[in-house]
């Protein structure tokens, strides 16, 4: 295994080729997800502002209770607000047109009730949809990436919509404060926090007294739902699909553990086998959830195979075979292909030192997963060069078993191993291409922070002769 630069070898193809391309990518990447620009945002809190004080108006129907409805919905807003700031909603435009119209068909099809108004994606990959009660209803990409076709996204849509027509939440909401709350409780209620984890907290205290076990509730809007898909064009047994896949949601699409030690073994530089001595690590808890509703809120009791024997009796009857069941296998991918940089900027660096493993073991050519592997190295070695790995580095409660030694891995390895190790797996022929810009950036950075001089002048002196206008040129490019 070749590098591409060192201090004795040097391969003068790298000084030569490409010197057209002027910067340009040429390597396929698929088309990314965006976050809402400033103005958007702005938008979107006023949205919910709206929804909220209209909220709190209504509450004044119960006047006994009325201080703590406002109060309950004051901590919805401040948590889809606190939401809206972290970038936690995406957008794509091919996935929200689909989305669009599923549902407007849905609704068209059965127009009674008050149907949400607003349909989000969450860049969250944990299988879940929920219906936040105030007219929203947010997929995370963690499901859209596990549905199959449009059948199965109309079940889930029907689904949530048939929370959102029937009140669920809301009910729920007034049910919690029809008991006798404790003194501790009320308390909890009105302190001031501006710390989302404090707000869901204490929303999900609400929310969760009841409605998680709820077998009405959830036998409701599955029979609402059904009707719903029964009126529409859909395939009225997706529901079977969908809701097994979610019995199976503890597991990731690709079920295998990745082979670090396979990846990360170099001859210059062999993998140590200590770094995945299994002990006692910060990650080992059970992360708690950070959704108002738990991650299985569409997995909720009952079972989902006790639901799916629910619904198969209300529709014995019916002849799916000429229903609709168009493909969801281009947006699967295509989330698929960004999960990787989705938790990249979700601050998820062992989630995308995962994925990006198990990209690069399911197709080892991947040129676009080695670049995506090489910048996740870099900000490992950053991140505990200054002693905020943690932040980054956040415990799964999905599949821990498969995580543990990316855990054992990243808590092992010191410093000065990993900007070796990163070094080596960068520089070198198999995962280098010297097509790609964004390679010299990874490649440059890695060498200033293990000290080679030599290999910085030759990154340095290779990108400005096949980049001449490359992006990086007054960037990086710098002693």
């Amino acid at each position: 295994m070749k590098v591409f630069f060192s201090c004795f070898y040097l391969p003068l193809f790298v000084l030569s080729i490409y010197v057209s391309l002027c910067g340009q990518h040429v390597y396929a990447q698929s088309a990314s997800f965006d976050y809402y620009t400033k103005e958007e945002k702005k938008a979107l809190t006023k949205y919910f502002y709206n929804n909220y004080t209209l909220q709190k108006k209504n509450s004044g129907r119960y006047s006994s209770r009325r201080i703590d409805l406002a109060e309950a919905y004051r901590l919805k807003y401040e948590w889809l607000v606190s939401q809206i700031e972290h970038d936690e909603f995406v957008k794509n435009k091919q996935i929200a047109e689909t989305i669009a119209t599923t549902y407007a068909h849905l609704k068209a099809n059965y127009p009674a009730g008050a149907w949400a108004k607003k349909i989000l994606i969450s860049k969250s990959m944990v299988p879940n949809a929920y219906c936040t009660g105030e007219g929203t209803i947010i997929l995370n990409l963690g499901i859209l990436e596990r549905l199959h076709s449009v059948s199965e996204l109309a079940f889930v849509l029907a689904h949530e919509a048939a929370h959102n027509i029937l009140d669920h939440v809301n009910e729920n909401i007034n049910r919690h404060y029809d008991k006798d709350l404790s003194n501790k409780k009320k308390d909890r209620m009105h302190e001031s926090s501006h710390s989302a984890d404090r707000l869901l907290t204490t929303y999900q205290s609400i929310i969760y007294e009841d409605f998680h076990h709820s077998v009405k509730l959830e036998e409701q809007a599955d029979s609402l739902g059904l009707q719903i898909i029964k009126k529409s064009n859909f395939q009225v047994k997706a529901y079977q699909q969908v809701l097994s896949m979610l019995d199976s949601s503890d597991y990731p699409v690709y079920k295998v553990k990745p082979n670090i030690k396979e990846c990360f073994n170099f001859p210059a530089y062999p993998f140590q086998e200590k770094w995945l001595k299994k002990s006692a690590t910060i990650f080992d808890e059970e992360r708690k959830s950070v959704f108002i509703f738990e991650k299985d809120s569409l997995k909720t009791h009952p079972n989902c195979f006790q639901r799916i024997a629910y619904l198969n009796t209300l529709s014995s009857y019916v002849n799916d075979s000429q229903r609709e069941n168009q493909s969801l296998d281009h947006i699967t991918k295509l989330i698929t292909e960004n999960a990787i940089s989705i938790t990249q900027k979700s601050n998820d660096y062992g989630r995308g030192l995962f994925l990006a493993l198990q990209a690069i073991e399911k197709t080892p050519n991947d040129t676009y997963s080695k670049l995506q592997l090489s910048q996740l190295l870099v900000n490992i070695y950053e991140a505990k060069k200054d002693h905020s790995l943690g932040k980054y580095i956040k415990p799964s409660y999905e599949y821990p078993k498969l995580m543990e030694d990316i855990y054992a891995f990243l808590t092992n390895i010191r410093l000065s191993e990993l900007g070796k190790l990163s070094f080596h797996y960068i520089n070198n022929e198999n995962n280098f291409d010297p097509k790609i810009e964004d390679f010299y950036v990874v490649l440059w950075k890695m060498s200033t922070y293990v000290n080679d001089k030599q290999v910085m002048q030759e990154v340095r002196k290779a990108y400005t002769q096949n980049f001449p206008k490359g992006k990086y040129k007054t960037t990086f490019i710098t002693d």
